[in-house]
Protein backbone atom coordinates (compact mmCIF):
# COMPACT_ATOMS: atom_id res chain seq x y z
CA UNK A 1 0.00 0.00 0.00
CA UNK A 2 3.22 2.34 0.89
CA UNK A 3 4.38 1.69 -2.24
CA UNK A 4 1.32 2.61 -4.50
CA UNK A 5 1.25 6.13 -2.28
CA UNK A 6 4.76 6.82 -3.07
CA UNK A 7 4.53 6.15 -6.86
CA UNK A 8 0.96 7.82 -6.87
CA UNK A 9 2.99 10.80 -5.24
CA UNK A 10 5.90 10.67 -7.67
CA UNK A 11 2.99 11.08 -10.44
CA UNK A 12 1.23 13.48 -8.93
CA UNK A 13 3.90 15.67 -8.04
CA UNK A 14 5.56 15.60 -11.41
CA UNK A 15 1.99 16.60 -13.12
CA UNK A 16 1.46 19.20 -11.07
CA UNK A 17 4.98 20.87 -11.60
CA UNK A 18 4.34 20.89 -15.31
CA UNK A 19 0.99 22.16 -15.11
CA UNK A 20 2.06 24.88 -12.87
CA UNK A 21 5.66 25.61 -15.35
CA UNK A 22 3.16 25.87 -18.23
CA UNK A 23 0.70 28.11 -16.87
CA UNK A 24 3.65 30.18 -15.31
CA UNK A 25 5.33 30.61 -18.71
CA UNK A 26 1.88 30.71 -20.63
CA UNK A 27 0.69 33.64 -18.38
CA UNK A 28 4.24 35.42 -18.64
CA UNK A 29 4.15 35.20 -21.93
CA UNK A 30 0.82 37.08 -22.64
CA UNK A 31 1.68 39.46 -20.08
CA UNK A 32 5.26 40.28 -21.85
CA UNK A 33 3.36 40.57 -25.16
CA UNK A 34 1.15 43.14 -23.38
CA UNK A 35 3.90 45.01 -22.35
CA UNK A 36 5.93 45.03 -25.84
CA UNK A 37 2.99 46.09 -27.58
CA UNK A 38 2.60 49.16 -25.50
CA UNK A 39 6.70 49.55 -25.72
CA UNK A 40 6.48 49.47 -29.16
CA UNK A 41 3.27 50.87 -29.80
CA UNK A 42 5.15 54.42 -27.86
CA UNK A 43 7.74 54.04 -29.99
CA UNK A 44 7.13 56.09 -33.26
CA UNK A 45 7.34 53.45 -35.71
CA UNK A 46 5.27 53.05 -38.89
CA UNK A 47 1.85 50.55 -38.66
CA UNK A 48 3.84 48.42 -41.12
CA UNK A 49 7.15 48.31 -38.88
CA UNK A 50 5.15 47.70 -35.87
CA UNK A 51 2.84 45.26 -37.30
CA UNK A 52 6.24 43.11 -38.31
CA UNK A 53 7.87 43.79 -34.73
CA UNK A 54 5.12 42.53 -33.24
CA UNK A 55 3.98 39.30 -35.13
CA UNK A 56 8.13 38.89 -34.34
CA UNK A 57 8.01 39.17 -30.87
CA UNK A 58 4.96 36.76 -30.79
CA UNK A 59 6.55 33.90 -32.70
CA UNK A 60 9.23 33.71 -30.32
CA UNK A 61 6.63 33.83 -27.01
CA UNK A 62 5.16 31.21 -29.39
CA UNK A 63 8.56 29.15 -29.78
CA UNK A 64 9.24 29.63 -25.85
CA UNK A 65 5.40 28.36 -24.74
CA UNK A 66 5.89 25.36 -26.85
CA UNK A 67 9.60 24.54 -25.80
CA UNK A 68 8.68 25.17 -22.03
CA UNK A 69 5.16 22.69 -23.06
CA UNK A 70 8.09 20.07 -24.34
CA UNK A 71 10.23 19.95 -20.99
CA UNK A 72 6.72 19.75 -19.25
CA UNK A 73 6.31 16.47 -20.62
CA UNK A 74 9.39 15.19 -20.73
CA UNK A 75 9.27 16.07 -16.91
CA UNK A 76 5.90 14.17 -16.69
CA UNK A 77 7.27 11.34 -18.65
CA UNK A 78 10.41 11.06 -16.04
CA UNK A 79 7.86 10.99 -13.37
CA UNK A 80 6.29 8.38 -14.71
CA UNK A 81 9.60 6.55 -14.99
CA UNK A 82 10.52 6.80 -11.58
CA UNK A 83 6.64 6.00 -10.24
CA UNK A 84 7.21 2.85 -12.30
CA UNK A 85 11.03 2.30 -11.04
CA UNK A 86 9.43 2.49 -7.36
CA UNK A 87 6.90 -0.24 -8.15
CA UNK A 88 9.19 -2.37 -10.17
CA UNK A 89 11.41 -2.53 -6.60
CA UNK A 90 9.13 -2.71 -3.83
CA UNK A 91 6.14 -4.51 -5.68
Amino acid sequence: MRVAIKAWVYKSATFLLALSMVGFGLISSILIFAEMVGIVASMGYTKEGSAVIIGAIGLVLIWLVTLLGGSANALIQAGIKQAKKVEKNHG
